[in-house]
């Protein structure tokens, strides 16, 4: 399980929908989304991903990641990295 951002389209509504971060003079020149999946790593090197959620910029990796974690079946392994303690 990792998370991430990236840039969407410089459109009106996705400023408004996900934000931009700020930057030393106003603001990022694209919104951005943030992201958590829950990737499986397969014994031929390749991964799948398996789960994820999307949201504002401003929503922190923890609680995308607990919307995650909980659309995972009862009894499916889990790991993530140490920035998920406890999920």
């Amino acid at each position: 399980m990792d998370g991430s951002t990236l840039d969407v389209a410089d459109t009106a509504e996705n400023h408004k929908a996900f934000g931009r971060p700020g930057a030393s003079r106003g603001s990022s020149a694209y919104p951005k989304i943030r992201f958590v999946g829950l990737l499986e790593s397969l014994e031929s090197g390749t991964h799948v991903l398996w789960a994820a959620r999307m949201g504002k910029y401003a929503m922190g990796e923890i609680q995308l990641a607990t919307a995650v974690v909980a659309g995972v079946a009862q009894g499916d392994a889990v790991s993530g990295r140490p920035a998920f303690p406890g999920l």
